[in-house]
């Protein structure tokens, strides 16, 4: 079994998050604010899907492949 490239699902993990965030804050339910802005979670979501997905891609690495 082969590592995991952990650029690609980290990549992977920073699109996933982006696009879930994107749903929360220009989905049908969001608010604006009193500013006019909707969309500041965007780069957060973003940045929590990239680590979580090094996070999953290191602990598949460390876990999973010694063992097959």
């Amino acid at each position: 079994m082969n590592k995991w490239n952990t650029l690609r699902v980290a990549m992977y993990g920073a699109c996933l998050g982006l696009l879930y965030a994107a749903f929360l804050e220009i989905g049908l339910g969001a608010q604006v604010d009193m500013y006019g802005r909707a969309g500041g979670g965007l780069i957060g979501g973003t940045i929590v899907g990239g680590i979580l997905g090094l996070l999953i891609s290191g602990f598949r690495n460390l876990f999973v492949r010694p063992f097959s």
